[in-house]
């Protein structure tokens, strides 16, 4: 069996139970109800412009032909990340040799949260895509000499720009990247092919310039609303984001340190190694010199910057944490897998790998399960967007409707809010969701009623 085949196995594993059952939660039905809307040639009409705007218009091609369906939504998703994997079995081939390409692609493919991030219709597959195709071109120009390829890097950037708008400080980590590889000197910088990357770079955008326009004004407008709703001073970012994000989750917050653990582990940790990576020199000796300063070692640095500025700086404050540190798990698999026979793992380091993988699968499946009927522990999320579902399912019909849960009514619906004293056909109501839209008017009668979710239909 082809090895592309065989590393893609433990992901699509993991993944199979999340294709049979559906429940999505609220960022999953912005991007599935504005992708809806983009297949309808409605961009006008989108619920939340400042969305980053690749993914739902990569939904959007599919729904042109399915429809708006849940299954392709998630088969997408899926693909994505399939697609990261095998990016970097490449990465791995060119940087190390065919088996320890393998082997990378191959773990990386078991993570866990990666495996549950790619059942789920969010951009982190595909950002995570094009960040490791971005990091495999930018190899290519750094470490192989192809300058040629910088306007395919310009490109790229622009794409993982509008996969998710933080995704532009790889733009700036670039440079950095191609002076320590000392590529960034005058010639280069005048030379025919970085004028085109940036040129390439304003191609891709300029349709987002113009859909930007039309919905805020100015060509930068969404970016701009975006930073305006993520604008939070650096202290509170620390308070609220990074100490106690993971010890809380755990029930750890109560023991002496981990404050200072968790700060130094998601923000001190990466922004030390960038510091070591820019300060020192080329020698290669012992593993961690190794790994950040050795011929792709940039691929390290790189990742853990922009895992530290996307996730830390922008990010944690309000969004799950492993959602962001996902970006630097395929470059820790490659350099772990790299240094594995001789420091890390030992003689029978791909027993171990195996074991490890083995284990990565196991609790794969059971992150995935826990958003299906047969969960071993029952998540009230779950159970609110399984509510959230057969409400919007329901409501599939009806001509005008007022609802507090905006984005669900949406997808299934096709129809925008409308407000209750209208008497619209269908009010729609979650105990989940806050938002006051009015008393239920007479007339109307209850035909669903489960777990603080219930549906009105007006009666003739």
């Amino acid at each position: 069996m082809d090895k592309r085949i065989l590393v893609l196995l433990p992901l699509l594993l993991v993944a199979a139970p999340a294709l049979l059952y559906h429940a999505f939660s609220t960022d999953e039905y912005s991007y599935m109800s504005a992708a809806r809307s983009f297949s309808h040639g409605e961009f006008i009409k989108v619920e939340e412009p400042s969305r980053f705007p690749l993914f739902s218009l990569s939904l959007a091609v599919p729904f042109l032909v399915f429809g708006a369906n849940e299954l392709v939504a998630k088969l997408v998703a899926l693909a994505f990340g399939l697609a990261a994997v095998l990016v970097i079995y490449e990465l791995g081939r060119r940087a190390y040799g065919e088996e320890k390409g393998f082997w990378a692609a191959l773990a990386f493919s078991s993570v866990p949260i990666f495996a549950f991030l790619s059942t789920r219709v969010l951009s982190e597959s595909l950002f995570l895509f094009l960040f490791t195709a971005c990091m495999l071109v930018l190899r290519e120009v750094a470490v192989e000499n192809k300058q040629g390829k910088l306007p395919l890097l310009g490109a790229l950037l622009a794409l993982l720009f509008l996969a998710r708008y933080n995704g532009l400080f790889l733009a700036f980590v670039a440079p950095i990247v191609l002076w320590k590889q000392g590529k960034l000197n005058k010639k280069f910088i005048l030379s025919k092919d970085n004028l085109l990357a940036k040129l390439a770079f304003l191609f891709v955008l300029s349709p987002w310039f113009y859909y930007s326009y039309l919905q805020s004004g100015s060509p930068i407008g969404l970016a701009w609303t975006f930073a305006k709703q993520q604008q939070v001073s650096i202290g509170q970012t620390l308070y609220m984001a990074l100490p106690d994000r993971i010890p809380t989750v755990f029930g750890l917050n109560a023991i002496p340190g981990t404050t200072f653990i968790a700060t130094f582990a998601l923000l001190g940790f990466p922004l030390l190694l960038g510091l070591y990576y820019l300060l020192s020199s080329k020698s290669k000796k012992g593993f961690v010199k190794d790994c950040v300063l050795g011929k792709d070692g940039f691929l390290f640095f790189a990742a853990l910057m922009v895992t530290a500025f996307v996730g830390e700086v922008i990010g944690f404050f309000h969004l799950s944490l492993l959602r962001y540190i996902v970006t630097a798990a395929p470059f820790v698999a490659l350099l772990v897998v790299s240094h594995a026979e001789g420091k890390v793992l030992g003689r029978d380091w791909k027993k171990v790998l195996s074991l490890l993988i083995v284990l990565n699968m196991v609790v794969g499946l059971f992150l995935v399960s826990l958003f299906t009927p047969f969960a071993p522990i029952k998540l009230a999320s779950y159970e609110k967007q399984a509510l959230h579902r057969e409400v919007g399912l329901l409501a599939s019909n009806c001509s005008t409707i007022a609802s507090n849960m905006r984005n669900p009514i949406m997808f299934y619906t096709g129809q925008n809010h409308t407000d209750i004293s209208l008497t619209p056909e269908c009010i729609a109501l979650s105990d989940f969701e806050g938002g006051y839209i009015g008393e239920v008017p007479s007339g109307y009668q209850m035909v669903f009623s489960q777990g603080g979710v219930r549906l009105y239909r007006k009666t003739a």
